[in-house]
């Protein structure tokens, strides 16, 4: 018997018991910023907050299947914070979805190094005031001189400051001065977006 001919079909047969796999990971964006009262120069405490990607992927719908619980592994994960009594607030978001290599035998192909996070000239940031649970996303854009700090998997973004006016009143988006630096800063009001997406920790707030 010609030994070689059953060495391709033996060579395939290692292969699949050793397996390959694709490894998908995110990137994790560290965030933070002001919310004011209407003076804007006080912090306004017990303010809600949530970060979101403008093309966050939309939660899949498994409702009345077997795997319905798993619907968080499929969305971003955006972390529920609240300013504090100056107004700081400090999150995180984890994209569920950015990088990724993959695994043959046991041995990764490509490298396994996790890249810079892209940067984000825009992000929507939802807002509950204290004593609601109602969330309003509001478009924020990002500078990119307050996103330069980044490294393997994590960037950090700087917010601009925002001004909170009063229950159902637009939020309005603090914007440094231009050119000379003595030029006060100008107030615009932040775009909304329609709807906030589905958030599987809404239902535990």
């Amino acid at each position: 018997m010609d030994a070689s001919k059953h060495f391709i079909p033996f060579a395939f047969l290692i292969a699949l018991a050793g397996g390959c796999s694709h490894i998908e990971n995110g990137f994790r964006y560290e965030y933070d910023g002001r919310i004011l009262k209407s003076d804007g120069k006080s912090g306004l405490k017990g303010v809600n907050i949530r970060l979101g990607r403008v093309d966050a992927p939309q939660a899949p719908d498994l409702s009345n299947t077997k795997i319905e619980k798993d619907t968080a592994k499929y969305m971003d994960k955006a972390m529920h914070v609240r300013t504090n009594g100056e107004g700081h607030y400090l999150g995180v978001l984890e994209t569920v979805r950015g990088w990724s290599y993959d695994m043959f035998m046991g041995s990764p192909l490509g490298s396994t190094q996790a890249p810079d996070p892209p940067t984000m000239s825009e992000v929507i940031l939802y807002v509950s005031e204290a004593g609601t649970n109602k969330w309003q996303g509001y478009r924020v854009p990002v500078a990119a001189d307050h996103q330069k700090e980044a490294y393997a998997r994590v960037r950090k973004l700087h917010l601009p400051d925002m001004i909170l006016p009063g229950k159902g009143e637009p939020l309005q988006l603090v914007l440094p001065g231009g050119a000379p630096s003595t030029t006060a800063p100008t107030t615009v009001p932040a775009v909304p977006v329609p709807g906030a997406p589905a958030d599987p920790a809404d239902a535990a707030d």
